[in-house]
């Protein structure tokens, strides 16, 4: 081509790539990313929605710091082991949605959509910025406006996300996720930008929030530096001499991840307490679990809650073909990320993201997590799309089959997203589809177990919980559940036993300890009932069955007619302590109260507190415990303490 035409179609391209920059276009494109993508989650909404399940029951059903905004040190704050725990960004989302509605999902759903929504948004603005620059450099590249929306729609139709959104403590993914996103884009638009500190100041708060959400914003400024080398800088040296600023601002995301993780508490979500998973079968099993992620961002199905009966790989052995295919995938993505190639990057960012879930770091709340696939869909859909796009030419046929391979892809994605919601539509539906899918899954079996008992097709839930011992005979919470079902049948005896083989898999927990002595104490075995509730609360039980605990005991102490186990002063201690727990508002507490002044002998007192707590009854309209609690009245009248 001679020289004049070859100017002449250089410039053409420079100035379709910056006609691209229209603000109508954007704001048109990213308006039908949105429309199109949250059309598919539109089954979220009807009715009154889905049920809180599987992490959301402790990080939002059971959660009482998101009652309260105020003081922030409650509301950024979390229980130990919770989703939220040690990610004061998600705990505030968590807080903020119940003050705007209580507990009712649909709000927190909205909010998950939204953040969800808002990173496609930021997705199809570095997809658009990096293919713009890509042009401009003479790089083959598809219409930017046009591919970014494609690719973001892709991304957020697709069904693998629907883990991250139905289940709402994981929004902690789709947060961090919206900030790494937002960590790269704003990095990017830095770098080629005029005054680059605004960007750089906006990239550096992005990652401090990312900070805030989840630990893999880790990686980001790393990522950053990856993304450098492959769209803007020769050479890594030559990046960070360009970019210092954004580097050094960057790195206040890991101070303040290093404070997140120091102030929260994983609990036993995080760490070596797998029983019997060690730090290297974590990492050995994660070979295959890498696998599996990648097969289900291209085809995903069979999608699954819980993969609690995924296989440990004890031995090296059992996984070469897995863990050859993953080291071969690292090596080519590390080669090709230090060449400055996109590819690499892209497959570099894969890793950088999953490291956290997928090393040597057991999380024992799920070995796999198809939520954690979150940015990674994204990486890769990138990469399987960027050299089809670049090869189709900017030529009005090209688009036209651009878009209707992108809007063909993300719809069938889109359906598939849909008929995934309505699985998470009743608690029944969700856990029936686990034990279809993986019908050895031992703690799925007892989820649904739980979820019928619930529903009182009691029956159907015994048999389940059953169905999970015998899948894991070791598997304690099972044993629990039973227990609890067989107590709420007045099948007391057996619940004992239930509980006894719970305690003995797991003597280190304190529900297996609180149940057995409650049922000690009905059964009255009381001196071992009150063991073993004192054992519960020293091993920090949850807070919802502190004050029964603490009431069982004070009436065995001042009740009991064996002399041995009396113990008045304990007694008055422990119910002064349970009446200011729960602030004078139960009358059955109250009624412990009671009996702990008589068995010290201030009868006036007793009479007293006994009036309050007929009164709170008579309020209350229930008849047979205001009957039961009167008639202490005249043992305390005549100055003689209440025995059992």
């Amino acid at each position: 081509m001679p020289a004049a035409k070859k100017d002449e179609a250089h410039a053409r391209s420079r100035a379709a790539a910056w006609s691209e920059r229209a603000p109508l276009a954007e704001v048109v494109s990213g308006a039908l990313v949105v429309l199109l993508a949250g059309a598919f989650y539109f089954r979220f909404f009807q009715e009154d929605g889905p049920p809180f399940v599987f992490d959301d029951v402790p990080g939002v059903v059971q959660n009482p710091n998101i009652e309260h905004l105020w003081p922030l040190s409650r509301s950024l704050g979390a229980p130990p082991g919770t989703g939220a725990s040690g990610r004061p960004l998600v705990a505030l989302s968590l807080a903020l949605n119940y003050a705007l509605g209580g507990r009712s999902i649909r709000g927190y759903l909205l909010l998950d959509l939204g953040v969800h929504l808002a990173a496609a948004l930021v997705l199809f603005a570095l997809v658009r910025r990096a293919l713009l620059h890509a042009r401009e450099r003479d790089r083959p590249a598809p219409p930017a406006t046009l591919a970014a929306a494609l690719l973001a729609f892709v991304w957020a139709a697709h069904p693998l996300h629907t883990m991250a959104l139905a289940n709402v403590v994981y929004r902690n993914e789709a947060l961090v996720g919206l900030f790494y996103l937002a960590t790269l884009w704003c990095s990017l638009e830095g770098m080629l930008a005029r005054r680059p500190l605004p960007w750089y100041l906006l990239a550096a708060l992005a990652g401090i929030c990312g900070a805030a959400s989840k630990e893999v914003i880790v990686s980001a400024p790393i990522a950053v530096l990856l993304l450098d080398r492959a769209l803007v800088s020769p050479s890594f040296r030559a990046a960070l001499r360009a970019h210092g600023k954004l580097y050094a601002l960057l790195a206040l995301s890991w101070v303040a991840l290093a404070c997140c993780v120091s102030l929260g508490d994983r609990g036993e979500s995080v760490g070596v307490g797998i029983e019997a998973v060690t730090p290297l079968d974590y990492l050995r099993t994660q070979a295959g679990v890498i696998l599996h992620y990648l097969r289900l961002v291209f085809w995903p199905h069979p999608l699954v809650l819980d993969y609690d009966d995924w296989p440990i790989a004890r031995t090296w052995g059992a996984v070469v073909p897995e863990g050859l295919a993953v080291l071969a995938l690292l090596c080519i993505s590390t080669f090709g990320a230090l060449r400055g190639r996109v590819w690499g990057f892209l497959g570099a960012l894969c890793f950088l993201v999953l490291a956290p879930s997928s090393s040597v770091i057991p999380l024992t709340g799920a070995i796999v997590g198809e939520h954690r696939t979150y940015l990674c869909v994204a990486a890769l859909a990138l990469l399987a799309a960027w050299p089809l796009a670049a090869a189709l030419q900017r030529t009005r046929v090209a688009a036209a089959a651009l878009t209707v391979v992108g809007l063909g892809a993300g719809g069938a994605l889109g359906l598939a997203t849909s008929a995934r919601v309505d699985d998470y539509y009743t608690g029944v539906s969700i856990w029936e589809d686990v034990v279809r899918k993986r019908p050895g899954n031992a703690k799925a079996w007892s989820s649904l177990g739980t979820v019928y008992n619930a529903e009182g097709r009691l029956a159907e839930a015994e048999e389940a919980y059953r169905r999970a011992m015998a899948l894991n005979s070791r598997y304690h919470e099972a044993h629990v559940n039973l227990g609890n079902l067989l107590l709420n049948t007045n099948r007391i005896a057996e619940a004992n036993e239930a509980y006894a083989r719970a305690l003995a898999l797991r003597s280190d927990v304190s529900e297996p300890h609180y149940y057995y002595g409650s049922t000690a104490v009905a059964l009255g075995r009381a001196a071992e009932g009150v063991e073993h509730l004192r054992r519960a609360l020293d091993l920090g039980l949850d807070a919802r069955l502190v004050p029964s605990a603490l009431q069982q005991i004070v009436w065995v102490l001042s009740t009991s007619s064996d002399d041995a186990l009396r113990d008045g002063p304990a007694a008055l201690r422990l119910a002064r302590e349970l009446d200011r727990m729960t602030k004078s508002s139960n009358a059955v507490f109250l009624d412990a109260l009671a009996v702990a002044f008589a068995e010290n002998g201030r009868f006036e007192d007793a009479i007293e507190t006994t009036h309050r707590a007929l009164r709170l009854l008579d309020f209350t309209g229930n008849r047979g415990a205001f009957d039961t609690i009167e008639q202490r009245l005249g043992a305390y009248a005549e100055r003689r303490p209440w025995r059992q």
